[in-house]
Order: structure tokens, then sequence, then C-alpha cells
């Protein structure tokens, strides 16, 4: 009863893979419509060689129908050991190999299978497939190009080729085989959605905006469209078209984090403040362990000139996590415009001690030193700056004008502000640096000329002016420095130095 059980399981394996092996493709995978006796044969054989073969492809089946792999590839090397010519059997053997991860030995099958069937697509199909899973992608283009040589419409190769490119970056030549897909008639918005992804890479937004509309008018619920949509637009300065598809976003996922993290950038940049900290808000309330949307809103606070609701959400984001930077760094910023420097050097000290290679931690701290009075530690600060970031511009022009504000060092501080130049050299603000520390080592003549381009590059700078205005009176030029200090007292009237030199001009001293 046992074996007779088993008989029939066999017979019904066999009738299966019978059923779903296409009729044409019989002859070539070496299996007719034939007795049993004969159902393995490309020529006529002895009989029970054929009968030993159909019971160990048969056990084969069973094993593969039971998950036992390993079983399964015995039994069909067993059928190809009595007749290596068979092509299904190799076929099978190849699977099972790639099922439990013997990759090199299912490519040995593959080739062999195609030395009997150089043109058989499913084999260069599954070939193809092998050596995309090992990421040998050269490999796989070369099977799926024969199989478009067999058959230039071959959907799946069309699809695997512009995949492959894609994944390689290779965006001319995947766009290219995308669109041979779509002219094969397949009408999937994956393949607009992913020609859209390609066109946005190439910076072709137009045509980018056009695969991802055809996507909606296909998909209307396809969430990723609309993003995508809408980062064009952010990127293309086009607020309210970008708003647009963000909130069309929304309507179909109205949790998600990323759209309003965009929104508030947008609002912001856009100078709608009261909607952009409404944006990071909802964030917050929907992600409260994100720290992001804490920075951002903090941000803008600071930005806003207000400290005690940007400190109010740093204490919240530093409940979440005492190891983000950029968290301490805003404390530090927020208590420096609130004046308690103490506080503010702690909170910076406390970023450096998490990333103690930010070259910009260590110049706000340097800034703060130098607020504070304490030059030292403030020209240590700016020294590492410039150790950790050799064009941090920045740095070699906060310590030269420093220098020179004090007339002190005053060679270092024209080779530092010059350094700064290299780096950016239409930055009114270093020229303006440069021309100061002319004018403090006696040089009229260059200073004049740096501090005439400063006004040029930055018009109406009071500190500029004012500067321009010492080196005019210092030449004599009275009428020109008199001119140059009321423009300065104009931009910023809280000036007593200025109003007393001023007096001074007037009178003709």
């Amino acid at each position: 009863m046992i074996l007779r059980k088993t008989s029939r399981i066999l017979l019904l394996l066999l009738l299966v893979e019978l059923c779903f092996t296409p009729t044409g493709s019989n002859r070539l995978l070496g299996f007719n419509r034939l007795p049993l006796g004969v159902i393995f044969g490309e020529r006529p054989a002895d009989k029970m060689v054929n009968s030993s073969c159909l019971v160990h492809y048969l056990k084969g089946l069973l094993c593969d129908n039971e998950g036992k792999f390993n079983e399964a590839a015995i039994e069909y090397q067993k059928v190809l050991a009595r007749n290596p010519r068979l092509v299904k059997p190799r076929l099978k053997l190849a699977e099972d190999y790639i099922r439990i991860g013997k990759y090199s030995k299912a490519i040995q099958e593959l080739k062999r299978c195609l030395s009997l069937v150089p043109s058989s697509i499913e084999v260069y199909q599954r070939l193809g497939a092998i050596y995309i899973s090992q990421k040998k992608y050269q490999e796989a283009v070369d099977c799926y190009n024969k199989i478009l040589s067999i058959d230039p419409v071959d959907l799946t190769a069309l699809v695997n080729l512009a995949d492959i490119y894609l994944i390689q970056n290779k965006l001319t030549e995947a766009s290219e085989f995308y669109e041979r897909i779509i002219e094969q008639g397949t009408d999937v918005p994956l393949v607009y959605f992913n020609l859209g992804i390609i066109y946005s890479q190439l910076n072709e937004f137009d045509k980018a905006i056009l695969n991802f509309k055809k996507v909606i008018k296909r998909q209307p619920d396809y969430f990723e469209a609309y993003l995508s949509l809408g980062f064009i637009y952010e990127f293309r300065k086009e607020p309210d078209m970008a708003i647009a598809q963000f909130n069309e976003a929304l309507k179909i996922d109205p949790l998600s984090t990323e759209v309003y993290h965009h929104l508030g950038q947008i609002y912001y940049q856009a100078k709608k403040i009261k909607q952009a900290i409404r944006q990071y808000k909802l964030l917050i309330s929907l992600a409260p362990e994100e720290i992001d949307g804490y920075i951002e809103l903090a941000y803008i606070y600071l930005n806003e000139d207000k400290p005690k609701e940007a400190l109010e959400i740093l204490n919240k984001a530093k409940e979440l996590t005492d190891k983000q930077d950029q968290v301490y760094l805003l404390l530090g910023l927020t208590y420096n415009l609130m004046k308690k420097d103490k506080e503010a050097v702690a909170a910076l000290k406390k970023a450096i001690e998490i990333n103690e290679d930010d070259d910009y931690l260590h110049f706000r701290l340097g800034i703060i030193y130098e607020k504070k009075g304490l030059r030292e530690n403030a020209i240590r600060e700016f020294e590492k700056t410039i150790a950790l970031n050799p064009q941090n511009a920045n740095a070699y022009n906060y310590l030269g004008y420093m220098y020179a504000d004090a007339g002190e060092n005053l060679d270092e501080a024209i080779r530092l502000v010059k350094k700064a130049l290299k780096i950016d050299p239409d930055n009114g603000a270093y020229v303006d640096s440069l021309g100061w520390a002319y004018y403090k080592k006696g040089m009229l003549n260059e200073a004049q000329a740096e501090l005439e381009r400063a006004v040029s590059i930055m018009g109406d700078d009071p500190v500029i002016r004012d500067h321009l205005g010492d080196v005019y009176y210092q030449k004599n030029f009275r009428e020109k420095a008199r001119l140059q200090w009321e423009k300065s007292l104009e931009l910023q009237p809280e000036q007593e130095d200025l109003k007393r030199k001023l007096e001074k001009c007037k009178s003709g001293n």
C-alpha cells in the first residue's frame, strides 16, 4: 500500500511537470509526450536506463516538493549520470543549486544546458538572474542581450536590462530600455516612475514631470510620484507648485514626516514663518522621537530672534538624546543670544566632546571666547578650526581681523586675511578686513583701495563705511571722511564714537 501510494504521488508530480511544460519546448528540453519508458529519450534507448532515469527524476520532484533540495539534487545527478544530454533534469539541478546557495555550480549546469540548447531563452533568463544576485552585472547584461538577439521584444530581458543600468547609475542606457518597454505597450506605473527618477537625476526635469504625471494618471494614489514632483518643484524654486504636490501626498499618507519636513523648509524659505513653524510642530507631534524636527524648529526660532522658544525646544531635544552635537551647538548659540556666556561655552564644549573634529563647533566657540575678551582661548579655537579645515575662510578672516583690530601681529593678520580671500575672492567682509589691516599697518594707499572695493561689493555696511572714513581722514580727505561717517551713522545711529569723530571732523581738528 505504501509503495502504491508513493507511486501515485510520483506520477502526480510528473503530470504536473508535463502540464506546466509548454508544448513548443518539450522537444527542446528532452521531453516528448511519449510512453513513460522513453519520456527522456532523444533517441531510442535501453528501457532499463530510461526507467531508472524516470524513477530518479520523480524522486527528485518529490524531494523538491518536500523542500529537501540537497536530496533532490542528488537524484537529478543520478539521472544525468545515465543520460547527460537531458536538459530538464539539468535545469532542475541548477534550480536546486540556487536554492542551497551553490551559485557557481548552478552557473556551470546552466552553461551545460546552453551547450545542448544554445537558443534557450529560459536558460539565459535563469543565468542572468543568478548574475544579478551576485552583482555580476556585465555577465547579466550579456545574457539579456543574447535573449534580445533571439527575441527583440522579450519583456523580461528589457526590464532586467533597464533595472541593471539603473542600479549601475547608467541613466541614459536605463532610460532607453524603459522607453523600449513602453513602446511594447506596457502601461505599468512603475516603469513611468523609474523613468521620472532617471530624468530627475539627469536634470531633465520637464521629462521627469511628464512621467510622474503619467504615473498619477494611471494610479492616483501613487504617493511617491507626488513626493517626487514636490522635490522637483522645490529644487526649481517653485514653492506654490511644490506645496500643492506635497499636500496631495499628505492626502494619501497624512502621517508622512518627510512631507512635513519639506513643507517646513519650503515655507521658511518663502519667509512664511508661521506656516513653517506649524509644519515642524506637526512633524514633532507625529515623530516625537526624531531629533531633526526639534533642530529645524529651534533654528527657525533663533533666526527669528526668539531664543526663549528655541531654548524650550532644545531642552526637549536634549531629553531625547545627549549624543547629538547639533542640539548642543544650537543651545550654545541660543545662550549666546541670551547673553548667558557661561552656559554658551558649556554647551559648545559638550558639542565638541561629541564631535571633536567638527571645525564649525570650534569656530563658534572661538567667537564666544573673543566676545568675552578671552583672546588666548579664542586664538586656540580659531587655530584648531583651521587645522581641522584649511578651507575655512571664516576662521582665517576672523583671526586676521582680530589681530588687525588690536593692532598686533599685523603681518600675520594680512597673511591670514589673504588666505581667506584666496578661498573666497569677492567676499566684501574679507576685503574690509584686509583694508583694515593695511590701515593699522600705516599702508594707507593699499587700505583705501581695498576698502573702496569692499564698499563696492557690500554697499551700505556701517562698519566698512566707518573704516573707509578713517582712511580718508588720515589722508586728509576730510569731506570724503565726513560723507562716509555720516552714511555709517545713518545706517547704524547708536555709534557714540562715530559721533565724536564727526564732531572732530566738522570742527576742523
